[in-house]
């Protein structure tokens, strides 16, 4: 009691109104301020986990993480080197936050999940999105020849359209769009889908 008291002689609450009034609320409540303790505790949590996130990509950066994937990469493509990758990086025709695309590779560069992966062994691609109550999140898909997926987050539908109709443009033998007869023909017969790709600018008719 003697806590609640001396709280109320401190503040802006004075004489008879903290005492008949706003006294008798906070010992109902039984806390003093504006949020609730629970409030409290659950923002301090979501804030050390947010601070834990950034910590996490930080040390990853530093030690190395993402660029262990590059390295990857160039063990698994003897043909290309580092500086191939930086000159198409460079000059690259879209650079967005997440992605950026160059004229043979592209670049995933999303913090949590960094990927370089050749134009040439992407084989389809498609937007995707996810609503839920408060937001909608836009992803690009791409699909390789060895049955990969890739999904990168973009910030919206304008972004997307932006990076399909590129790859219409350059005339990339690509799938562009999604359906479930596509989805179906990716996973079970891999070398019809390939070549229905291969054939989206040769002259032959899709079958």
């Amino acid at each position: 009691m003697d806590y609640y008291y001396d709280w109320f002689d401190q503040s802006i609450y004075y004489g008879n109104v903290s005492r008949d009034y706003a006294l008798p609320y906070v010992l109902e409540v039984n806390h003093v301020g504006i949020a609730h303790k629970g409030i409290v505790i659950g923002a301090l949590a979501v804030f050390c986990l947010t601070l834990l996130s950034l910590l996490y990509k930080l040390i990853r950066w530093a030690s190395g993480g993402y660029q262990k994937r590059i390295l990857r990469f160039l063990n698994d493509n003897p043909m290309t080197s580092i500086e191939l990758l930086e000159e198409d990086y460079r000059r690259a025709s879209i650079k967005l936050d997440t992605v950026v695309i160059g004229r043979t590779y592209i670049f995933n560069i999303c913090a949590a999940a960094f990927t370089v992966n050749r134009i040439s062994d992407i084989i389809w691609a498609y937007e995707h999105t996810v609503k839920d109550k408060n937001k909608i999140s836009y992803y690009i898909v791409l699909g390789t020849s060895q049955k990969e997926k890739i999904k990168i987050s973009v910030k919206n539908e304008e972004e997307i359209q932006l990076i399909l109709g590129h790859f219409i443009e350059m005339k990339y033998p690509i799938i562009i769009g999604y359906d479930k007869v596509l989805e179906d023909a990716y996973q079970n017969q891999p070398d019809e889908f390939r070549a229905a790709a291969s054939r989206m600018y040769s002259g032959e008719s899709q079958s």
